[in-house]
Parts: C-alpha cells; sequence; structure tokens
C-alpha cells in the first residue's frame, strides 16, 4: 500500500513539474501601440490599457508596448520589419496608411462580432475612417468645426444670435457690425471673424459651401481650381483683404496694427478670441475659451451657396496587416474606443478632454451637461450630421502647395494661387499613378 501511496504521489509530483514547465514556456501575448504624442494621447492610451487589463482579467499578462512618435517614426519601424500591431492617428492618414499598407479593413471582424453594436457611433465619426470600400479604424475622439461666438461681444455691438440657417450672407453683415476700433486710434481691434483660414481642417469648409471639391471622385485630378472652388476660396479670402472683418496673418505672424499677440501661426487666431477680440470664430472644442472672460456659444456654421458641410476629424485606432494576435488586438480596440474607452482618465487639464466621444448618447450627454459653460452647446453634435474627412492629404501625393501669403498680400489672386497648386498637384498625381495606383 506504501508503495502505491509513494507510486502516487511521485506521479502527482510529476505532473505538477510537467504543468509548471508548460506554464512558464508559454508564448506571452506582445503588442505594440503606436500612438500620436500630443494633447497627451500617451497618459490617456496608457489609461486605456490599464482599464483593459482590469476590466478584463484575462488579458493581465498581455504585454503592451506604446509608442508616442511622428509618422516618420511609423515609416521606419514597418521598413524595418518591426511594426506595430495597433495604430493610433487622426483620420487624416486614413487614405495614405491603407495606400502605403499600413492598415487592414476591420469591416470582417464587425461582422462576425455579434456583440459590437457599430449603431451606437455617431454615422459620420466612421464614415470619416472609411476609404473606397473599407473601413479601417474606429474612433476614440473626434472634433468637427462650427462656428463659436462672444456672446457678451455681440451683446454690445447691439447683434442677435443668428438664427440656425444664418449663411454667408449674413455673416457678412454680422461681422461688418463686430468689426471696430475701439479706442479710436484709428486702427480696427475688434474683428468679427477668423477661422484660421491656412489650416488643412478649415478652408475646405469654404470650397464645399460653393459646391467645389477638391479632387475628383477616384483622386486622379486635383479640382481646386474649379469655378466652384475658387468661388468659396475668394469668399474665405475677402473676409479678410475686401471686407476687413477679419484679423490678417501673415508668414505666421499678425499683422494688425491695432492688436498684437504673443502667439504665433495658427494660435494667433485662438489667442484673440480668448482675449474677447473676436465675434464669430469658425475653430473646434480645442479651441474653447479657457477663462471666464465672456460668455460663449456654439453655432452651426453659416450656409454657403450649395451647401453647409463641416470637417470631421476623428482620432481612431486601426490594426496592422502585420498583426498576429488578431483576437486580442481586436478587442483592446473595441474596449479603447467604447464608452468606457473615452471615459477613463478623464481631466479637464488634459487636451483630449475636449474631444467628444464618437457614442451619440455619450456625446450629447456630456454637452446637456449643467456644468458645461458653451451655450448651444449640442450644436457640436449637431455640426457633425453633415461633417466629411477633408482630402488634403492625398494618399499618393500629400498636401497641396497653396501660397497663402502671396494672397494674403495681394501678390496673387486666389485662382492665380489655386491654379499653380492644381497643375503642380497634378503633375504629381500623374507621375505617382504611372508608378504606383491608389
Amino acid at each position: 500500500m506504501r508503495k502505491v501511496k509513494a507510486g502516487c504521489l511521485l506521479a502527482i509530483v510529476l505532473l505538477i513539474v510537467m504543468l509548471a514547465g508548460a506554464i512558464s514556456t508559454g508564448k506571452t501575448v506582445e503588442i505594440t501601440l503606436f500612438g500620436m504624442p500630443h494633447a497627451n494621447n500617451p497618459e490617456w492610451n496608457e489609461a486605456g490599457v490599464e482599464m483593459w487589463k482590469e476590466m478584463y482579467p484575462q488579458y493581465q499578462d498581455v504585454r503592451v508596448s506604446i509608442i508616442s512618435e511622428g509618422s516618420a517614426k511609423l515609416v521606419t519601424m514597418v521598413a524595418a520589419g518591426t511594426p506595430p500591431d495597433i495604430i493610433h492617428a487622426s483620420s487624416s492618414t486614413i487614405p495614405s496608411y491603407v495606400y502605403n499598407g499600413f492598415l487592414q479593413d476591420i469591416s470582417p471582424l464587425i461582422q462576425k462580432d455579434r456583440d459590437f453594436n457599430i449603431g451606437s457611433y455617431i454615422p459620420s465619426t466612421i464614415d470619416t475612417l472609411r476609404y473606397k470600400q473599407g473601413l479601417y479604424g474606429l474612433p476614440r475622439a473626434w472634433s468637427a468645426v462650427a462656428t463659436m461666438y462672444n456672446a457678451d461681444l455681440l451683446e454690445v455691438r447691439g447683434i442677435a444670435t443668428p438664427d440656425p440657417d444664418w449663411t454667408w450672407d449674413d455673416l457678412i453683415v454680422l461681422t461688418k457690425k463686430a468689426t471696430f476700433d475701439s479706442d479710436g486710434d484709428g486702427h480696427v481691434d475688434y474683428f468679427g471673424f477668423s477661422d484660421t483660414w491656412t489650416h488643412h481642417h478649415r478652408w475646405p469648409t469654404w470650397v464645399w459651401g460653393a459646391g467645389g471639391d477638391l479632387y475628383s471622385p477616384d483622386m486622379r485630378t486635383a479640382t481646386l481650381n474649379s469655378e466652384n472652388a475658387i468661388r468659396g476660396f475668394e469668399f474665405m479670402t475677402d473676409l479678410y483683404i475686401t471686407h476687413n472683418v477679419a484679423p490678417k496673418v501673415v508668414g505666421g505672424q499678425l499683422a494688425e496694427p491695432g492688436i498684437t499677440s504673443t502667439q504665433s501661426g495658427h494660435n494667433i487666431h485662438s489667442d484673440l478670441f480668448n482675449r474677447g477680440r473676436i465675434a464669430f470664430f469658425n475653430t473646434t472644442r480645442f479651441s474653447r475659451p479657457v477663462t471666464d472672460l465672456f460668455r460663449f456659444g456654439v453655432l452651426l456654421l453659416p450656409k454657403g451657396p450649395v451647401s453647409r458641410t463641416s470637417v470631421m476629424v476623428a482620432d481612431y485606432y486601426g490594426i496592422t496587416p502585420f498583426c498576429e494576435e488578431i483576437d486580442t488586438v481586436w478587442h483592446l480596440v473595441k474596449t479603447l474606443t467604447s464608452p468606457a474607452g473615452y471615459e477613463v482618465a478623464r481631466d479637464p487639464s488634459k487636451m483630449y478632454y475636449w474631444a467628444l466621444s464618437p457614442h451619440t448618447k455619450q456625446a450629447r450627454d456630456t454637452l446637456l451637461a449643467p456644468d458645461v459653460p458653451d451655450i448651444q452647446a449640442i450644436n457640436w453634435v449637431i455640426v457633425a450630421e453633415d461633417a466629411r474627412r477633408a482630402e488634403t492629404n492625398h494618399p499618393a501625393a500629400g498636401s497641396f502647395t497653396i501660397d497663402f501669403n502671396a494672397i494674403i498680400n495681394t501678390t496673387m489672386s486666389v485662382r492665380q494661387a489655386l491654379n499653380v497648386a492644381v497643375e503642380q498637384q497634378n503633375a504629381r498625381l500623374a507621375e505617382l499613378w504611372a508608378k504606383k495606383p491608389w
């Protein structure tokens, strides 16, 4: 009997040793997430991964390495044979990343995942991540361009808050009333309008509003010099150099004698609005006032002669075609882009806090909260109903080269500048198409 017991004990010990060996030599799942380095995104990604492991203990031992650098590093990683599994980037990168083979279509994953509800998302936040017939990511946060206004300045100038159906013509009338010289020195120091006009997430709204577009549907021909596109661009430009209702910025510096700014480039426009010197400001929620100097609200963009279309920018998570742990990675991406993924580590001191949830109910609840200072805050969601990705970053040819300084200095007309930009871009497109069609 003792021999039998001893034999059984030995067998049990051997089994335990074998199991321990199997466990210790088991494969460790490793995932690399390539993320954006700005707007406190590295912290948000770390918090999101931590939350995922806490919510789903089965992934506790998954190693997630987060690399937060610019797109040049991504190109280097892929070329070196060490590509990431997940890419966290702005929706403007979708065409070029798909063209370069950095992203895979996640439609098949969605179709076979019965627990995933894509209907929870604001439609335009999903549409902005599509390219041709595929869907290449899920959004975690987004912003779209609307018109913020200084409610106190409008009141001082006797201007009623515009109706939702206000137009470009209304914009001219109202901004002229809001533009003035407050100290009598002969120089304007309060302006009716500003819109960071050289920004690639701003000027397309004027082109679309007039019925123009940047490219043909197949993206093989630049169309920014069509009559409609020129008309929209000219309207935008006239606000600065004909109607003089917007502060001019030349070479990244403020070029107005009646007012100064310690900022440069695109930050000048936000600085002037924050200081109460701009009445209407086409921008995103990231440029909301950071002080209680004045009351502010949100309007839909004014309607152009053809349409009112905003620019949608969504920060997304996509899966690379190099990913081997597809089930684990898909689960992580779903979690990061869920309502819980949006809510984790939200802090007003962090820049990502001011982007909105891609989930309709969560976004609306956020904006309707009693502590939200934006008057008519719900317009941030309404403007998303007619918003799209601006194809300013062509999948192969990159961005247009537009001489904004020549336009603002009136050394070149809008038509001339756009003709030059389109001619250059179409030459690049023809050359690149011959090498690798998109």
